[in-house]
């Protein structure tokens, strides 16, 4: 066995800030390198936050073996470490229920995990990625470390195996079924929880729906569903897999509140679920959306005029909150947060309204920067105001540029400068006492934790910045 003294780093499927710097005012981080297999996966609710302990190198029969690699143990919502850092891979995945469950690597084993850090199903496989549906995960049978072609889903948080077909292109229409394609021209299916499949005359999946990162593509759980034929036109299918809408439509969404946009060459317009057109026709209407790999949300609607000289703002319910006749829009959204924000120009000046709400806050017109539901930039990011507490503050040099998270982030804003440094501040501008904020994860509590490092101490804060759980940042790791 070999040893090595190591700083640690967070590496998980979570969301992906990767943040590495310090303050002015602060001694320099040691550097730290990405663990192996990190992803740009969203985090919907987990009930254990993922603490990594780095090792230099792993078991020779790990087919994804490199130089550097993590283990990863997690801590529950209490503050305590359930799982000491064993496990080489894992994923947040969505069960049935709406919860998420906590699958894992550790060899040839695959765990799944119960909110106290139990393992409460477990299978020899090897862990692949959540779904196709919600309450699945894909796994992939293995001959000495390798992958073999058999694949399957799996029902959690047992780990049985189903027959859900899992070898081609997905879409998750609901909660219960799917639109499948096989690596083929066959036509598309719809496929049952069960593994009943129905044909239909669906030529193709994919393209109209929301992707939610690395999960597969997501409908809004409401029908009929749009689908396309042969020729790439796009119409809508009912729950027998027939059409309700015959393709004529170059591009349509899923419908979400009783209403849908739809793409008719240069043309787009809102439909009902008698398809007949809503409001006016536009140049372009851009969805605003929260999605995780259940559903999608619709939030509200960037539209622009048919000469593309203004933008305006839609509610969910087609409600105008900008003309875009008279004014200008650019919105900021995330994948994790059911909230959005968006900033108008029009003729009233400058006003910042959050959706779904639609609620409109008057804001100086050097603010064109739109960062939270909350907080706004200048164009050069050298000012921020935060419209919750009203407080504006000046970034100082050589910092220029804000970064920002999703539920919780008026309680950190990260500046970064040219030199590579980065400087934490909470909503009033003031330093925070951490050196580096490197990762964010939202817990099913609905909090959204922060994992810092400060000084010869590494762990999680809420926004408030107070300890959940906190350790050395240098650790004597075995491999």
């Amino acid at each position: 066995m070999r040893t090595r003294l190591s700083a640690t780093l967070l590496g998980a499927a979570v969301l992906a800030v990767g943040l590495v710097g310090c303050t002015p005012d602060m001694p320099k981080a040691p550097a730290t390198s990405t663990p192996a297999g990190k992803s740009a996966e969203p985090v919907f609710g987990t009930p254990l936050l993922p603490v990594s302990r780095h090792t230099e190198s792993g078991p020779a029969g790990e087919s994804w073996a490199v130089t550097d690699l993590y283990r990863y143990g997690f801590v529950d919502l209490s503050g305590n470490l359930v799982v000491e850092p064993r496990y080489s891979a894992f994923r947040y995945c969505p069960g049935a229920d709406g919860t998420v469950v906590v699958v894992a690597q550790d060899g040839d084993r695959v765990d799944a995990l119960g909110a106290d850090g139990t393992v409460v199903g477990s299978v020899d496989a090897r862990l692949d990625e959540c779904g196709p549906l919600p309450g699945l995960v894909r796994l992939a049978a293995t001959d000495g470390g390798w992958e073999t072609w058999d694949t399957w889903a799996a029902s959690l948080p047992d780990l049985s195996r189903t027959d859900l077909p899992v070898d081609g292109s997905f879409v998750v229409l609901d909660a219960d079924s799917m639109l499948f394609q096989g690596w083929s021209d066959d036509p598309a299916d719809l496929v049952s929880r069960s593994g009943e499949r129905l044909a239909t005359d669906a030529a193709a999946v994919g393209g109209a729906y929301y992707n939610a990162g690395p999960y597969t593509q997501v409908s809004t759980g409401q029908w009929p569903v749009p689908a396309v034929d042969d020729d790439w036109m796009y119409g809508y299918l009912d729950r027998s897999g027939r059409w309700v809408a015959p393709p004529r439509w170059t591009f349509a969404r899923p419908f979400f509140g009783g209403y849908v946009p739809v793409v008719d060459g240069e043309r787009a317009y809102f439909v009902d679920t008698q398809l007949a057109q809503v409001g006016p026709t536009y140049g372009s209407v851009d969805s605003v959306v929260a999605a995780d790999p259940r559903q999608a949300a619709v939030l509200g609607y960037v539209v622009t005029t048919r000469s593309g000289r203004g933008s305006g703002l839609l509610a969910a319910d087609l409600t105008v909150l900008a003309d875009p006749e008279t004014s200008t829009t650019t919105c900021h959204w995330s994948w994790v947060q059911p909230s959005a924000a968006c900033l108008v120009v029009d003729d009233a000046g400058t006003s910042l309204i959050t959706l779904p709400e639609g609620t409109r806050t008057s804001v100086d017109e050097q603010f064109t920067v739109v960062l939270s539901a909350t907080t706004v930039a200048n164009g050069k990011g050298t000012v921020v105001h935060n419209t919750a507490t009203g407080t504006t503050f000046d970034i100082p040099a050589p910092f220029y540029t804000v970064t920002y998270w999703g539920p919780g982030e008026d309680a950190f804003v990260v500046c970064e400068s040219d030199n590579g440094l980065r400087m934490v501040l909470d909503a009033k501008g003031k330093s925070t006492p951490f050196a580096t904020v490197v990762d964010a994860t939202m817990a099913s509590d609905g909090t959204l934790y922060f994992w810092v490092e400060a000084g010869d101490q590494q762990g999680y804060v809420d926004p408030t910045g107070t300890w959940l759980y906190q350790e050395s940042r240098y650790q004597l790791t075995k491999d």
